[in-house]
């Protein structure tokens, strides 16, 4: 293995196992932090899509894609929150599958796209488990919260009674300013839902600093 291949191996091992600081300083050394893991250097057929942004994602390390988020957005390349694994799900989309809000909320605060991230099958929290399953709102509360919160921030709608900003004056939640609400009865018959969720989506964003502010999403009809 070349040097330059090693220094990327370092990269996913930090993003995937390691602290934040510890992430930081590989970053700091000059490892490539953009760049996918050469195929022969994990005895694939093919070479993968896969940067350490995305691992980060699919591990559920919260605070390590919150470092590679940054550094994606302080060196001007957004492009990079959308990197996709190998079968094309994006950051966003392993957050909401998996069931993480706190990853939600860091890829939420980038302004990545959340179009993308409402999965059709839904993913054990569970590293070790991949088993994929339907969506159940029963067994996997937390998921279904994550899906109705991203089609709220999505689609600017309410949570509960799905008015949008035209048929209703809407109110975000003032926590994780994603969930949107058309009054205080909307919001008090969905909060025991949401509450699942608002406060790790909020502690997620909050990792994120090159935004001040939570971004709004582009609706689809916006030009």
């Amino acid at each position: 293995m070349d040097r330059r291949t090693r220094q990327i191996v370092d990269v996913f091992c930090a993003t995937s196992d390691k602290t934040p600081a510890e992430l930081q300083a590989c970053i700091n050394r000059g490892c490539p932090w953009d760049q996918p893991i050469p195929a022969h250097s994990m005895r694939a057929m093919v070479p993968s899509p896969t940067i350490p942004l995305n691992i980060a994602a699919q591990y559920q390390r919260h605070d390590n894609l919150a470092v590679l988020v940054n550094k994606a957005l302080e060196e001007g390349r957004p492009e990079l929150l959308e990197s996709p694994d190998l079968v094309g799900k994006s950051p966003a989309y392993l957050a909401v599958q998996k069931g993480n809000p706190l990853c939600l909320g860091v890829m939420a605060k980038a302004g990545a796209n959340l179009h993308r991230a409402i999965p059709h099958v839904w993913q054990f929290t569970n590293r070790q488990h991949n088993n994929l399953t339907d969506p159940n709102e029963v067994s996997m509360p937390i998921h279904h919260a994550l899906v109705r919160t991203v089609v709220s921030f999505t689609t600017r709608t309410c949570l509960c009674c799905v008015k949008n900003q035209k048929e209703a004056k809407l109110q975000v939640c003032t926590q994780c300013k994603m969930a949107y609400f058309c009054g205080g009865e909307c919001q008090k018959k969905k909060w025991p839902q949401h509450k699942r969720v608002c406060k790790k989506i909020r502690k997620g964003a909050d990792l994120v600093t090159f935004h001040n502010e939570m971004p709004k999403q582009k609706l689809v009809d916006e030009d």
